[in-house]
Formats: C-alpha cells, sequence, structure tokens
C-alpha cells in the first residue's frame, strides 16, 4: 500500500478514536538478521512527531516491537504522557517486553483478537557476566536466576540455612557475584518502573493490591516469551479496551498488514540469495524500523555489507600420487561474510531503496 494507503488508514483511526496517532513499528524480520530493539535513539524521532503534533488531549501509539531496553522503553512512554491528558497503546499483534513496559503507563491499551503482550522481566548484560564462545558477555535472565532459587527452595525443598548456602554457592560459582547484584538491580528497578507507570492512571493507595498483582503477573510468573492476548491482560488488571469496533480492529490490522511489507517482515533475509553470483563485496540498506504519524515518516536504516568467506583449499593425496591435489570449495557452497553497520534514522524519501 505505502505512505499514501497508510495516511489514509491513520486519518481513519484518529477518526473514529477522537485521537492523534503515532505508530512504531520494528523489524522481526526472520534470516540472518537480529530483530530491532526498542533503544534510546528512537527517542528523538518519536519526539520530533510528538513536537509536530502539539499537546493534545488523546494521543495513540501504534506500537509493534519484540522488545529492547526497559530504561528506554520507561522513557517514550513518560515522554508521550507529557504532551496529553490521555494516552493509549494500540496492540494490533505483538506489543512485546518494553512495548509492554510501554503500555503499562496507558490509560487504555486497544488490542485486537491477535494482540499480544508479554512479561516485562528484563535480561542484563555486564562485563561481570559468563562469556560465549566469541568472547561477549552472555545475556542472563532475571527470570531463570530466580526461577533457579525458587526450584531450589519449593521444589527440591532446600529450605534449610546450609541448604540455601550450598545452592547460593552454586549458583555464585557458575555467575560472577557481581553479575548477580546486577540481576537483583535489574528486578528490583523493573518493579519500580512498572509501578510509577501504572500509578499514573492507578491510585496508589486505593490499587495498590490490584499494581501488586499486575507487576507480579508481569515479572515472576511466566516465562519471557508468554503471550498475553486480550482476554488474560484483562483478568490481571491492564486497562485493556472491553470493546473492540469491528472497523477499528479492520483498520488496525490493514495498517500492520501494510507495516510488515514495507519491512519486509514475510521475506526472510538471505544474504546468499542477496549476493548471488557476485564475486565482489555487496553493499545494501534494509528498513529496521518505522516512527510515523500524518505529518511525516522515519525509517531506521541500517547498512550491510555482504563479502565471499574466505576457504582454504583441500589438499587431497589419494594412493599412488606422487603429490597432494589441491581442491578449492566452488562459490557457491563458501559461507558469505555479513557485516552489519551502524544505523541511523532517516526520512522516508532518504531511505531508498531497500533488500
Amino acid at each position: 500500500m505505502g505512505r499514501k494507503k497508510r495516511l489514509h488508514i491513520i486519518k481513519e483511526i484518529q477518526k473514529i478514536r477522537g485521537s492523534k496517532l503515532i505508530s512504531f513499528f520494528t523489524s522481526d524480520r526472520s534470516g540472518n538478521l537480529p530483530p530491532f530493539r526498542v533503544a534510546d535513539d528512537a527517542i528523538r524521532p518519536l519526539h520530533k512527531h510528538l513536537e509536530s503534533l502539539g499537546e493534545t488531549d488523546k494521543i495513540d501509539l501504534f506500537l509493534y516491537t519484540r522488545g529492547g531496553s526497559t530504561n528506554a522503553g520507561f522513557g517514550i512512554a513518560k515522554l508521550f504522557c507529557s504532551y496529553c491528558k490521555t494516552f493509549s497503546v494500540l496492540v494490533a499483534h505483538r506489543c512485546h517486553s518494553a512495548g509492554t513496559l510501554i503500555a503499562l503507563a496507558a490509560d487504555e491499551i486497544v488490542m485486537t483478537k491477535l494482540g499480544e503482550l508479554s512479561p516485562v522481566d528484563p535480561s542484563v548484560t555486564s562485563p561481570f557476566n559468563p562469556e560465549s564462545k566469541a568472547g561477549l558477555p552472555k545475556p542472563i535472565s532475571v527470570e531463570d536466576v530466580f526461577g533457579f532459587l525458587d526450584l531450589a527452595q519449593n521444589k527440591a525443598g532446600l529450605i534449610s540455612e546450609t541448604s540455601k548456602l550450598e545452592t547460593f554457592r552454586v549458583l555464585a560459582e557458575k555467575s560472577h557475584p557481581l553479575a548477580l547484584g546486577n540481576v537483583n538491580r535489574a528486578y528490583n528497578e523493573i518493579r519500580l518502573l512498572s509501578g510509577e507507570l501504572l500509578t499514573r492512571h492507578m491510585n496508589e493507595i486505593k490499587d495498590q493490591a490490584k499494581i501488586d498483582m499486575i507487576k507480579h503477573e508481569l515479572t515472576e510468573t511466566y516465562s519471557h516469551y508468554y503471550p498475553i492476548n486480550r482476554q488474560r491482560a484483562k483478568q490481571i488488571g491492564l486497562k485493556v479496551a472491553q470493546n473492540l469496533d469491528p472497523k477499528l480492529e479492520k483498520l488496525m490490522l490493514d495498517l500492520q498488514k501494510d507495516y510488515v511489507e514495507e519491512l519486509k517482515l514475510e521475506e526472510p533475509f538471505d544474504p546468499e540469495e542477496i549476493y548471488g553470483t557476485n564475486t565482489d563485496p555487496v553493499h545494501v540498506t534494509v528498513n529496521h524500523a518505522i516512527i510515523e504519524s500524518e505529518k511525516s515518516t522515519e525509517c531506521f536504516v541500517r547498512n550491510i555489507d555482504i563479502a565471499m568467506g574466505v576457504v582454504q583449499p583441500i589438499q587431497l593425496r589419494l594412493p599412488g600420487m606422487a603429490q597432494p591435489i589441491s581442491i578449492r570449495p566452488h562459490q557457491s557452497v563458501v559461507p558469505k561474510i555479513v557485516k552489519f553497520k551502524t544505523g541511523k534514522w532517516v526520512s522516508l524519501s532518504e531511505a531508498g531503496n531497500c533488500v
């Protein structure tokens, strides 16, 4: 459909909702392409759109994300709330992790039947984390650490002081104590951030039991990838719209479909196919995220270099041969080297042709 058709849908949604709408749609394209994570670099273009709309009564954020930085999500939520009296999040499909954290600030969460929230338990990375084979710190899931302690105490029955000390000793041997300290800090922080966003539209004293339930459900109960549909979201106390206008639901799904096409989410990123029969390095760009309103469209464009990998010839000596023969693998079976460069937010017209 493209920008022209999306603009029509955005205006139709705004008319039904009596609000201004900003879309923040991020890529989770399959293949050899990392998903776009919600991060601080999205705050500047989001602020630009909010400034263009100005302070108003109602703002809707149409959001699709698999997650990212909890602090960035918290900052985005606070930013939107500073520009309107009523802030709502529209969820056509996925709004996970940091996206769910943003939704906690919403006076209303509008979800289609396909809509999903998720737990907001973060993973933490620090110099003290265990290293991967590549020598990089492995993320540690807050949920996994506390899940291990819960397994030892409540499932295995290790409740004596000696057993608790031994359990913690084993944990500390596998993970640096300072990394575990970072995990505990992240756990406390996500509960604090969640509570602060919820009290924007809930009474800290009157609704304390409901706030505690929401924090418990989103930070302690489920695995990180548990999908929370709109029925479950209502049950745990989130402010989900009770009745969704069928026309609005269709418009949300149509808008979702166009962003999926724009970001090519149903086309796996395949370096082999892109490289084809080339022998020289290939330079391409991908559109990794979109921020859009009726005023303009910004895209996060990432440059990617694809080159032929280097494989040493195989030396083969058969019986009766005086000298070994050298066999060089065919180009088609040599793995490609993919280098992802730093991306940046640009206008839609500057994005150009992306693969």
